[in-house]
């Protein structure tokens, strides 16, 4: 059985948390859906062609779907509501026993593994020793919009 261990001020849980759009600009959040999307393409990029066009409708449903703004807004929700309500495992989140209808209800898991995944938040490749630094803005950008809660 896991433990819910709840973190940070009450009220972010009862709703306040509930507006995502208030952690990040959408502007930066799109720029993220963007990162994101070309950081799948790369990984797997999408074939060009007629043969390539039939194929790819062949596999339809089995590949990457774009990430939309809207997405990593929610996306960004989740992680938040996830730091505050803190559950053993990512799967107990959607679990019978640990639901949390936040996260659960947001997305199919595989799209949220998907997407968690793929996420970007800048641009460009850091060394292994700068790992924090892709995150840097981000965070930075979270810690003063979010101030406000604590």
């Amino acid at each position: 059985m896991s433990i819910i261990t709840v973190s940070g001020p009450r009220n972010l849980i009862a709703g306040g948390i509930s507006e995502p759009k208030a952690a990040a600009p959408h502007c930066y959040v799109q720029s993220m859906a963007e990162m994101t999307n070309a950081f799948a393409e790369a990984e797997h990029p999408v074939p060009r062609g007629r043969a390539a066009a039939a194929a790819a409708a062949a596999a339809a449903g089995s590949g990457w779907s774009e990430a939309t703004a809207e997405e990593i807004e929610a996306l960004l929700g989740c992680l938040i509501y996830m730091g505050i309500v803190l559950l053993n495992a990512t799967r107990d989140y959607r679990a019978d026993e640990t639901r949390q209808a936040f996260v659960a209800n947001c997305f199919p898991r595989d799209r949220f593994m998907e997407l968690l995944r793929r996420l970007r938040v800048s641009e460009g490749v850091v060394g292994e020793d700068e790992r924090l630094e892709k995150l840097q803005q981000l965070i930075d950008l979270l810690e003063g919009r979010l101030r406000r809660y604590f």
